[in-house]
């Protein structure tokens, strides 16, 4: 009845079911605005609190586990601030590469110049990496190698080859 605007996040002490009565002292504190961008989406919204965690769990927005907030959550809450929530998750990986197999050449006095003979076909070893993987909003920021063992030890060629001199 008095033409004052009030927001949904606004604070009304005593509460707006109070009967109004002669002498009665209503107190408003007031919401600030604040944009809030959080899992791909931009929210337009009032808050009350000290801080930016404060109107982040007022307004339901809370980040988990390793999330983060630009500004951070201890960060005094302003009137017209950006929030942003930046979703992070890190996964580990288990990734394969082979370890290329070398080649030993020895001098054979049983062959001619310029013959060669295999004696051992060579194989490739195999090692194994475990990587954490560091997503923010979805998107790669950093891979670090956590953990690196051999799985299989290359087997090397060995070759044969005539001995030149006479």
């Amino acid at each position: 009845a008095a033409g004052v605007t009030l927001y949904l996040a606004d604070r009304i002490t005593p509460g707006p079911s109070t009967p109004v009565a002669d002498g009665l002292i209503v107190a408003i504190e007031r919401s600030l605005p604040l944009t809030v961008i959080a899992d791909g989406q931009t929210l337009s919204t009032r808050a009350l609190g000290p801080t930016v965690g404060d109107a982040l769990a007022q307004i339901g927005v809370a980040p988990a586990d390793l999330d983060t907030t630009i500004p951070p959550l201890e960060a005094s809450l302003t009137a017209g601030m950006t929030i942003r929530v930046v979703r992070v998750s890190e996964e580990l990986i288990t990734q394969e590469e082979p370890i290329p197999f070398t080649t030993i050449t020895r001098l054979d006095s049983t062959l001619d110049a310029g013959q060669e003979r295999v004696i051992q076909e060579g194989t490739d070893g195999l090692r194994r990496l475990q990587i954490r993987e560091r997503s923010e909003d979805g998107r790669v920021v950093g891979r670090e190698t956590v953990a690196e063992w051999i799985v299989a030890t290359p087997i090397p060629r060995i070759v044969a080859q005539g001995d030149p001199a006479p």
